[in-house]
Parts: structure tokens; C-alpha cells; sequence
């Protein structure tokens, strides 16, 4: 699954990975990756992906590649919805999507 990663993006993330300093810091950073509008963090043990709307399967791709790599227990997806920013929080686990509401906020 790691080959679903751009070799660019390991490229940039590579001394940040290898220094084991931190588990909280970003994967992609959107069109400066890429990836447009797309970010993935890492948590801990877990990922979180930010997308307004939903994401495209090179996304989904990506997100399995690192969460792969980084044997991560699972990734989130905060989904971003204008003009009310609901979110929608779901949990993409061993490759398989289960959906559930975590929080949703109307401003």
C-alpha cells in the first residue's frame, strides 16, 4: 500500500519521519502536495483526513498508503461542508469505511 504514496511527499516528510521526535504533524498538505483541498494528519495512532466534500479515491488512496506505512490504527475524515462547516467525522479501519456521525456544527 506504501507505493500509494508520492515518492515527492516521502521525499519532504522524510527527516520528520525518521527522527521519531513527534507523532502529531502533517502527511499532506493539500495543493502544495498535490492534493487540493486535501490534508492528512497524523494523530498518534490514528490519521485524520480534511476534505470539503468527499474525498476522491486518489485521496482515499493516499490515506491507506500512510496509514501502511505508519501501521496506524485507522483514519478519520473530517468532512467540510460550506456554507455551515458541518462536520461529519468517519473512521476508514483496516481498509473498510464504517460510518458515524462523531459531530456535527452549525455556525
Amino acid at each position: 500500500m506504501e507505493q500509494n504514496i508520492p515518492s515527492r511527499i516521502i521525499k519532504k516528510r522524510g527527516r520528520l519521519l525518521e527522527s521519531g521526535k513527534s507523532n502529531a504533524y502533517r502527511l499532506v498538505h493539500g495543493a502544495g502536495d498535490g492534493f487540493k483541498g486535501f490534508h492528512l494528519d497524523r494523530l498518534g495512532d490514528y490519521l485524520l483526513a480534511s476534505k470539503e466534500g468527499k474525498p476522491d479515491l486518489a485521496e482515499e488512496e493516499i490515506a491507506r498508503g500512510w496509514m501502511s506505512r505508519l501501521k496506524s490504527r485507522g483514519v478519520y475524515l473530517k468532512q467540510l461542508q460550506n456554507p455551515f462547516l458541518q462536520f461529519q467525522c468517519r473512521l476508514f479501519h483496516q481498509f473498510q469505511l464504517l460510518h458515524f456521525d462523531m459531530l456535527q456544527l452549525i455556525m
